[in-house]
């Protein structure tokens, strides 16, 4: 049972954000009235018993099975229906439970570089600013043109929070070839790496007609020169995130 996984978990040294009790209960589909068909309480006793928030109670409810079998998360088909707004919620709980429990924990090591997870969100914060205000908006093409960085990390999902769809890169690709990718998806912005491992980036995205703009630690210490959070909560999960493209579908 959920005891028995908690406590395994604790053995392990696997932490437990908190407890969710699903099919907490049932929703009349005629009156809305809920019948708690297994009993009432038994999630927050629990969550008690581990010293764990309860994260939240997700109602019975047919759409979610039909949801399910049709591929369909009931929180994409029935955003307004009370499983949807139940997940919803809880999804926000985890990450306001993550972020006060781990936010000071290390989330990325980059050579001598140590960041954690708050540092890493107000980063990520200042990089959606940026491409906001370079002109970035929802559903824009942005292009990532660099090796694994912290750097990366951080345009990366600045350019998502902003609603950009990212165009990652390979590193081995020649310039033109980045070009004609970059054209391809429509960027209009790119994000490229200063000088790495004798390839001169900059320079061989020189006639690119877009706006590249080189990663570096200074990138970002200006802040977040827009309202962020406004963009990012008309980011949705069914929003393309990225578009990747290979030699099979180059034919390049």
């Amino acid at each position: 049972d959920a005891l028995r996984g908690a406590k395994m978990f604790e053995r392990v040294q696997v932490p437990v954000l908190g407890i969710v009790e699903n099919m907490s209960y049932l929703l009349c589909a005629h009156c809305g009235k809920p019948t708690p068909l297994f009993g009432a309480g038994g999630g927050r006793a629990l969550a008690e018993e581990l010293h764990v928030p309860l994260l939240g109670e997700i109602p019975l409810e047919t759409g979610v099975r039909e949801g399910g079998d049709r591929g369909s998360p009931i929180i994409l088909a029935a955003p307004e229906s009370p499983s949807a707004k139940a997940l919803a919620a809880i999804a926000e709980r985890i990450v306001e439970t993550a972020e006060a429990a781990y936010g000071d924990a290390e989330a990325v090591v980059d050579g001598n570089r140590r960041v954690s997870f708050n540092q890493l969100a107000d980063l990520v914060h200042a990089a959606a600013g940026e491409c906001i205000r370079l002109g970035v908006a929802p559903g824009d093409r942005v292009g990532i043109w660099a090796p694994n960085s912290l750097e990366w990390i951080v345009a990366a999902f600045g350019a998502l929070a902003a609603g950009g769809v990212l165009v990652p890169l390979n590193t081995r690709y020649r310039g033109e070839e980045s070009a004609w990718i970059l054209d391809r998806s429509g960027a209009k912005l790119c994000f490229i790496s200063p000088p790495f491992l004798g390839n001169d980036y900059p320079t061989m995205l020189a006639d690119w007609n877009g706006h590249a703009v080189v990663l570096g630690p200074s990138l970002w210490e200006r802040g977040p020169t827009h309202d962020v959070s406004n963009r990012m909560s008309g980011v949705y999960p069914d929003d393309t995130g990225d578009l990747i493209f290979t030699s099979g579908t180059t034919g390049k």
